[in-house]
């Protein structure tokens, strides 16, 4: 006779027939990778159909260009009010080069293989499509123009497959079909691949936390629909078995309901309705879940999805000033060789104010730029801040650690700055004189007033 024995059966361990952990059906091991390619007209329609996306995409671009930069050069002390870098500033006005780097950021987070940035220029030997291999000329007339484009009409090619070269992994440019040295224009494609001769895109990263946000907002205009379902009970339903009558009937008791109309039905007939409540579903925490995953996979605040002002933060909130971090990174290792390409170009313009203003002597000009600051406290904080450093200044001056000068260098730095009076030193205002001396030279040049004035 068979004795029954006790099986024990552990569901924590790494390897498990019985849940399947470890095995070839295992959820986690079932999980594979899958890139995907988007052509210039996917990227736009996507960018198109969904805000959020749009926002992700053109944020970082208008917050990198916005507070803009300040250049400073060697020459702008000899004249302040027509200083240099204030002429290189207009000169960047003028060909619209911010906005045109905000488009080619906007981009190169839109397409995969980027955006690129054209100088078209004149100079003394014309310029056309037979010279766009060649460098720039060293001597240029002036910027004629400058084009922001996507991808549609470019194609990257490998000049050199070799690991042992030095060209390797710089893909050469052709634009319409001609190919384009690259002092012609800039090239921006975050994270390019050049085995795949494409980048990674925001939209690659984020679809499907896009595809996640846009099926739960699906499902909740469905569940709206389906909150309030009205219920008409009647013993004539065996009476309206054609299913027209029954559709005129209820069509005829919709539009009284929601007419705030009156309606009159029989004792044997009810009509009640049938209410869910929403807030038990947990929307709330799925769409927190939701937003949460899209800023994390595009390094995106979520309190930048929902439309926050720009630039004033508070000390609390270090996801917005990691991505400002994130954001000034991209200026400095992106932006910057781009900003110092167009400087150059407008220096070296022939029939440019600057060029006459140096006599040709471009070299003998230092220049340098810095981005401005992209985000500041508010006026609360700011204050307080202020406030401890104020305090903090007094206490050192009371204890002689600091003197006064000191104090006001390191923390009123813009203060204009003035010699210090010393005691061996005497200041000498003149001869002075007496009350009455003062008083009749007073009463002379009265006298002198009124005896010029007309006779009337």
């Amino acid at each position: 006779m068979a004795t029954g024995k006790e099986i024990s059966i552990r569901l924590d361990e790494l390897y498990s027939e019985v849940t399947g952990r470890g095995t070839e059906i295992d959820k986690l091991k079932q999980l594979a990778p899958a890139s995907r390619i988007f052509d210039p007209e996917e990227c736009r329609s996507w960018y198109r159909a969904n805000g959020f996306l749009a926002n992700i995409v053109d944020a970082p671009a208008e917050d990198a260009t916005r507070e803009w930069i300040t250049i400073r050069t060697n020459l702008d002390k000899e004249d302040d009010k027509s200083s240099i870098s204030r002429l290189i500033q207009n000169r960047l006005t003028e060909l619209g080069f911010r906005e045109k780097l905000k488009d080619l950021i906007r981009f190169s987070r839109l397409y995969q293989e980027g955006g690129f940035l054209f100088f078209g220029v004149t100079a003394s030997v014309p310029q056309t499509s037979l010279n766009l291999y060649q460098p720039l000329p060293e001597c240029i007339k002036k910027i004629a123009y400058i084009n922001v484009f996507g991808p549609d009409r470019v194609t990257l090619y490998d000049k050199n497959t070799s690991p042992l070269s030095a060209g390797y992994h710089i893909p050469g440019v052709k634009i319409d079909g001609y190919e384009v040295h690259s002092s012609r224009y800039a090239w921006l494609c975050p994270s390019y691949v050049a085995e795949d001769g494409r980048g990674v895109n925001v939209l690659e990263t984020v679809i499907p936390a896009i595809i996640a946000q846009d099926t739960a907002l699906h499902a909740v205009s469905s569940m709206l629909l389906e909150t309030g379902a009205k219920i008409f009970k009647t013993g004539k339903v065996d009476e309206l078995s054609d299913p027209a009558s029954m559709r005129n009937l209820l069509r005829k008791i919709v539009s009284l309901l929601t007419s705030q109309s009156i309606i009159s039905i029989a004792d044997n007939e009810e009509i009640t309705r049938l209410e869910t409540n929403l807030n038990a579903t947990g929307l709330k925490d799925t769409f927190q879940f939701v937003f949460e995953n899209l800023a994390g996979m595009a390094r995106f605040p979520k309190s930048k999805v929902s439309g926050q002002s720009q630039g004033t933060i508070t000390s609390g909130q270090f996801d917005l000033r990691s991505y400002y971090d994130d954001v000034a990174r991209d200026q400095e290792n992106d932006h910057r060789p781009i900003i110092e390409k167009i400087i150059k170009l407008v220096i070296r313009e022939q029939d440019g104010e600057i060029y006459r203003r140096l006599n040709g002597k471009v070299d003998s000009l230092d220049w340098e730029f810095e981005f401005n600051p992209l985000w500041k406290l508010n006026e609360k904080e700011d204050a307080e801040i202020k406030l401890i450093k104020a305090r903090t200044a007094d206490i050192w001056i009371t204890r002689g650690a600091l003197t006064p000068s000191e104090a006001r260098a390191e923390n009123l730095p813009d203060l204009e700055q003035f010699p210090s009076w010393t005691g061996g030193s005497s200041l000498n205002f003149g001869e002075p004189k007496k009350f009455e001396e003062t008083e009749n030279q007073g009463s002379e040049e009265n006298a002198s007033v009124f005896s010029d004035a007309p006779t009337l």
